[in-house]
């Protein structure tokens, strides 16, 4: 597609290592996908590392919103949130 991405695939999400913290913070626009409530994730934890860190950048954060969550198919649920490979791309893309 002609854009040129770099994706930081976090193994571990507590406690967040600073060296992923550096190394993101390096990016102009960060995309932060997290199949978890968007309140008190690592997103949001990472959010505040940036502004620590006087961040200037664009930061995204797509997870879901802190409401009851009806039982679906993963497929389906990846979908309705934004978390599907398709939403992803078109995010990336700003479509």
């Amino acid at each position: 597609e002609g854009i040129n991405v770099s994706i930081l695939k976090l193994n571990k999400i507590k406690p967040v290592n600073p060296e992923a913290v550096e190394c993101a913070a390096k990016f102009e626009n960060i995309f932060f996908y997290e199949e978890s409530m968007k309140v008190g994730g690592v997103a949001e934890h990472f959010a505040s590392l940036f502004e620590e860190k006087s961040f200037k950048g664009s930061f995204t954060i797509k997870a879901v919103e802190n409401k009851f969550v009806k039982p679906a198919e993963v497929s389906e649920q990846l979908k309705e949130f934004g978390l599907d490979t398709e939403s992803i791309i078109r995010d990336i893309k700003g479509e």
